[in-house]
C-alpha cells in the first residue's frame, strides 16, 4: 500500500496526488490519501484549506488513522524524530524532483510537494482521467466555458497574491509577481494573438482592477470573497484548462490550470523564478512553457 500525505490547497493536493497515482501505476499497488491534515483542529498551525480535490473524479479512498500511523511512523517515536531532523535540518520536503522517490517498493508514506511532472509525466492519460471535475460541477460552470470556448483567442491571467503579499511567513517563501510581468507577458501575447480575450483568475481581483493597466479585452471569472456566486476553486481551475493560452503566476494552482489544457499548440508563460532564496525550482516548467522574466526586489 502506498500512502500520499495531502497537505496545502488544490494546487499542492494535484501534485501530491499524482505522484502517489505514479508510484502505485509503477509498483502495481493501491493508493490511499492522508487527508488528516484538513481536520479542523489540525489545521489551526497553518492556513486553513480545504480538501478541493475531491471535486474531482479521484479513485483512491482515504486512510484510516491506523494506516496512516503505520506507515508514517513504522517505528514510533524514533520515526517522528527522524522526520523531524529531515526536515527541519536537511530541509528534505521533496519540493523539486527527487528520481529516487519512484524507485520506493513496499510499503510506503509519501510526505512531500513533487511540484514537477517529471514524476507522473509518464502516466498523464491516467493523471488526467482522475483529474476531471464531477459533472455535476461541470454542469454549473457550462455556460461560463461556452464563453470561453466563443472566445477565438483566449488566455488565461492568474494573479496570485492573497497569503504571498499578507502572511509574513509565506512571503519570506514565496514571492509576488511585479506587475511589470503581467504586464510584459501580456504584451508579449498580443503580439502573437492580436485578437486574444483575457480571463482573470486572481484571489484578490479587486487589487487586479485597480494596478493592472491594459486595452485588451478582458473578463473577471474570479470575484470577490463574500460574493454567494464564487466559483469552487476547482471549477475556477477547470475554466483556466479551457482557454487557448495561459499567463501563470508563481503558484501550483495556476500550473494546474495551463496543465490540464491537453493542447499541443498552447503557449505558457511563466516567471523564471518560482520561489525566493535557496529555494530554486528548476524541474517546475515543462520543457515546451516558456520562461519569463519577472522581477526580484525591484531590480
Amino acid at each position: 500500500m502506498i500512502i500520499v500525505r495531502l497537505n496545502g490547497g488544490l494546487g499542492n493536493q494535484l501534485f501530491q496526488y499524482a505522484a502517489g497515482k505514479a508510484l502505485a501505476i509503477k509498483n502495481n499497488d493501491v493508493l490511499k490519501i492522508d487527508v488528516t491534515v484538513y481536520d479542523q483542529a489540525a489545521n489551526q498551525k497553518q492556513i486553513f484549506r480545504n480538501l478541493d480535490i475531491t471535486d474531482f473524479l479521484i479513485s483512491a479512498p482515504q486512510a484510516s488513522v491506523n494506516e496512516v500511523l503505520s506507515l508514517k511512523y513504522p517505528f514510533g517515536s524514533i520515526s517522528k524524530f527522524f522526520k523531524v531532523i529531515n526536515q527541519k535540518l536537511f530541509s528534505r520536503y521533496y519540493v523539486d524532483w527527487h528520481p529516487e522517490i519512484l524507485q520506493k517498493k513496499g510499503s510506503i508514506y509519501l510526505d512531500g510537494y513533487f511540484q514537477t511532472e517529471k514524476y507522473f509525466v509518464e502516466n498523464k492519460e491516467a493523471i488526467f482521467k482522475e483529474f476531471t471535475l464531477q459533472p455535476r460541477l461541470i454542469q454549473e460552470i457550462q455556460s461560463n466555458i461556452e464563453e470561453i470556448e466563443s472566445k477565438k483567442t483566449s488566455v488565461s491571467l492568474h494573479i496570485r497574491r492573497g497569503d504571498y503579499a499578507d502572511d509574513p511567513k509565506t512571503s519570506k517563501l514565496h514571492l509576488v509577481c511585479d506587475i511589470s510581468y503581467y504586464e510584459r507577458a501580456i504584451s508579449f501575447m498580443l503580439e502573437r494573438f492580436p485578437g486574444l480575450h483575457l480571463f482573470v483568475f486572481s484571489d484578490d481581483p479587486d487589487w487586479v482592477r485597480e494596478h493592472l493597466p491594459t486595452s485588451a479585452p478582458l473578463t473577471f471569472v474570479s470575484t470577490g470573497k463574500g460574493d454567494k456566486n464564487r466559483f469552487r476553486p476547482s471549477q475556477e481551475l477547470a475554466l483556466m484548462s479551457k482557454c487557448h493560452h495561459h499567463i501563470l503566476s508563481n503558484s501550483s494552482f495556476s500550473w494546474w490550470g495551463a496543465y490540464l489544457n491537453s493542447s499541443r499548440h498552447k503557449v505558457v508563460l511563466a516567471p523564471n523564478v518560482w520561489n525566493k532564496g535557496s529555494s530554486p525550482q528548476p524541474n517546475v516548467l515543462p520543457m515546451d512553457w516558456l520562461a519569463f522574466p519577472v522581477l526580484q526586489d525591484g531590480k
